[in-house]
């Protein structure tokens, strides 16, 4: 791999020997796609820095001068992550505070200083923690760590063809953890079991490949976020292979993106940080021996000579010397077409990054033209019979409707739910002394609708039918609530 991390360097020398070697909270996605560009920038510059000279996938970690193998294990870039987000480290869980609300742990590798108890109390009061770990352990019925490591079986499921590797492309796609992420690469992972018994349904973000060993594995859980009961403010994420979140392994898939989508959904409202890595409480990033040793230049000895006329003419003949024996500018030029003058290759160059530029500024300007409309969608053909069933089907649903509409206004005038009620006291001798016209109206009306209330089989009604009949219930309702519709109790 140009320039990146060995994916192998837990499979050689010390891997195992050093055990750091090793989803509703506010949406990720709201945040502005400039700052998720911004914070992968900075992780490429930092793990630049560190990572800058190539390096084979099967060597080992002593491949890159400028990191030593305790880097690509460790976890700065994430810690820094979280720092970034507004979270203060602290060094001891009395530091954290009373109010969990303003507090994330974040607890990788060994796991036994963490207990059911905690995390139950923890997160039931509006915490946030993120338990990450390929190792066996067991938190009663919250979940189960399983150990691996996990084989992938098939080679396209493998990243570049290490079998202990297993790319990851199994994931929810509308889950806020991997917003933005196409493929994870675990190294030696785990898997989550859920308890046999489990309180509310996860919201599983990855899961491993259906053709993995051991068949345990098999598509089971990655990475999740587990639901607590209690403060919904509280925030349980977990993660069956602790490498996803080293500096070595962000160079991988889109294991940085998923580190920033963490790290945001970790540190979103809360101001305090518990950063734990085997049981043992890391502090800040800043801290570590790793970021210290690379913010510290290399010391100049205190003998250098003055710099003089004398001494610049052979540092300058140097580094001509070194130019010419690279030869930069015979290279450059060697690929200029042959037979071609030079003012004729810098015009044709010079036109070559204007049609660059006037397809780039068309380009963008097609982008901004209005949406193009959607084709006329197909009607499904239909026979003759699916028609007549269709019709039949939409009239029974409006005398259904119908039927409920007549019952809650018969409910309305006489206050009873029991159909003999509504006859005895809906009778034409109950309504209001108006004119004959008018009452013969309101009795016909009213016995329409008492008819339609009480009939118990399935009606059909078309639509301009079910339109009437709506028209006739707001009529008899507005003559009701005037007082006009009815004679008072006191007068029957």
């Amino acid at each position: 791999m140009n320039g990146q991390t060995p994916i192998a360097i837990r499979r050689v020398g010390a891997a195992h020997q050093n055990p750091a070697c090793r989803k509703r909270w506010p949406l990720v996605g709201d945040a502005h796609p400039t700052h998720l560009a911004a914070r992968l920038l900075v992780l490429a510059l930092v793990m630049v820095a560190f990572c800058s000279s190539p390096a084979n996938a099967q060597t080992s970690a002593a491949a890159s001068p400028q990191a030593s193998p305790d880097w690509h294990f460790s976890f700065e870039l994430f810690q820094m992550l979280l720092e970034e987000g507004g979270l203060q480290p602290v060094k001891d869980f009395r530091e954290l505070g009373n109010n969990p609300r303003d507090c994330v742990i974040v607890a990788f590798g060994r796991l036994n200083g963490v207990t059911y108890r905690n995390v139950q109390q923890f997160t039931e009061r509006g915490g946030a923690m993120l338990l990450a770990t390929d190792r066996d352990f067991s938190f009663r019925n919250i979940c189960d760590f399983r150990a691996g490591p996990v084989i992938a079986e098939l080679s396209s499921e493998r990243y570049q063809d290490h079998q202990d590797c297993p790319l990851i492309t199994d994931l929810t796609q509308d889950n806020p953890l991997v917003e933005g992420v196409r493929s994870l690469v675990a190294n030696k992972s785990g898997w989550i079991d859920k308890p046999s018994w489990p309180t509310k349904t996860w919201d599983v973000a990855a899961r491993l490949p259906a053709d993995s060993l051991p068949t345990s594995s098999k598509r089971k859980t990655l990475l999740a976020e587990i639901p607590m009961p209690g403060d919904p403010t509280g925030l349980l994420l977990v993660c069956a292979d602790q490498s996803l979140f080293t500096n070595g392994m962000l160079w991988h898939g889109d294991n940085a993106v998923l580190a920033i989508n963490v790290s945001k959904a970790l540190s979103s409202g809360r101001r305090r940080l518990l950063f734990m890595v085997n049981g043992r409480p890391m502090g800040s990033f800043k801290d570590s021996p790793e970021m210290q040793a690379a913010s510290q230049p290399p010391k100049l000895p205190d003998n250098l000579p003055p710099i003089t006329k004398e001494t610049i003419l052979p540092i300058a003949n140097a580094v001509l010397q070194n130019v010419q024996q690279a030869d930069v500018i015979n290279s450059f030029l060697a690929n200029r077409p042959r037979n071609m003058k030079e003012s004729h290759y810098r015009r044709a160059m010079l036109f070559a990054l204007a049609a660059l530029a006037l397809a780039f500024v068309i380009w963008k300007l097609s982008g901004n033209g209005p949406p193009l409309s959607h084709p006329m969608p197909t009607r499904r053909m239909l026979t003759a019979h699916a028609l007549s069933s269709e019709h039949k089907a939409n009239a029974a649903e409006f005398g259904i409707s119908a039927s409920m509409l007549a019952r809650e206004l018969c409910r309305e005038l006489t206050g009873s739910t029991d159909t003999h009620v509504w006859i005895a006291q809906l009778s034409p001798d109950r309504l209001q002394q108006t004119s004959a016209v008018e009452k013969t109206l309101n009795e016909n009306n009213l016995k329409s609708i008492l008819e339609l209330a009480v009939k118990t089989g399935t009606l059909h009604l078309p639509q301009k039918k079910f339109l009437s009949i709506g028209n006739t219930i707001n009529q008899l309702r507005q003559l009701h609530y005037n007082q006009q519709l009815l004679k008072p109790s006191s007068q029957t």
